[in-house]
């Protein structure tokens, strides 16, 4: 996913996208990082929140390589299963961007109706790094 640009959502196939910024994408950073909320959540517990953003570093590229897949195949039962598992990630995080993007992915899926399917998944994945460089930067 090596891009000429931070705004530039490159390929799967080369590796998760770099540099993304919610800013890049449109969205404030609590769009995809509710962090008192999420602090509120897990009782103020910081080392917990650690725990959970490993998780989703180490899980979410796996996921998105399944949702990957799946798009690429069209196979809307395996995008439904990909995005719902992505979404209770992120849904730690609060991430409401990224989570709506997911439901309607999820969606999709459900329908069977892939036509927007590959947009949706560049959304998603840019939003997921996205979300990936503010727990880093909070971490």
């Amino acid at each position: 996913m090596a891009g000429n640009s931070s705004k530039t959502t490159p390929s799967l196939t080369n590796g998760p996208p770099k540099n993304i910024t919610s800013t890049d994408l449109g969205v404030r950073d609590d769009e995809l990082l509710d962090l008192d909320g999420t602090l509120h959540r897990l009782g103020g517990d910081h080392q917990l929140l650690a725990s959970l953003a490993k998780v989703f570093a180490e899980d979410s590229p796996l996921l998105l390589n399944r949702l990957f897949s799946a798009v690429q195949s069209m196979r809307g039962e395996e995008i439904c299963k990909a995005a719902h598992a992505l979404r209770g990630l992120a849904a730690n995080f609060g991430a409401p961007s990224l989570t709506l993007s997911l439901r309607q992915l999820e969606e999709i899926g459900l329908r069977n109706d892939t036509a927007r399917a590959q947009t949706l998944f560049d959304e998603v994945r840019s939003k997921t790094t996205a979300l990936q460089a503010l727990l880093d930067r909070h971490g």
